[in-house]
C-alpha cells in the first residue's frame, strides 16, 4: 500500500483474512470432527488442514471474480 498498489494489497488483504480466519474455522471444526470420530488425535490431524485450506480456497476464488470484474469494467 505504500508502494500505491491499491488493488494488488487489496487482494493480499484477502488472503490475509483468510489466513487469520482459520482460527475461527479450527474452532468450529474440532468439535464436530472430535464428536463424529471419536479420536481427538485424528481430529487435530484433519483440523490442522481444515481449518486453513478451504479458506485459502474461497479467497481465491473471490480474488479471482474481483480480477474478473475489473477486467471486465476496464473494457
Amino acid at each position: 500500500i505504500m508502494n500505491r498498489r491499491v488493488e494488488e494489497h487489496r487482494l493480499m488483504m484477502t488472503y490475509s483474512f483468510a489466513a487469520c480466519f482459520a482460527a475461527v474455522t479450527l474452532r468450529l471444526w474440532m468439535p464436530v470432527l472430535v464428536h463424529s470420530l471419536g479420536d481427538f488425535v485424528t481430529a487435530y490431524r484433519i483440523v490442522a488442514w481444515l481449518c486453513w485450506v478451504p479458506n485459502l480456497g474461497v479467497a481465491y476464488l473471490l480474488s479471482r471474480r474481483q480480477l474478473a470484474t475489473r477486467v471486465l469494467v476496464a473494457s
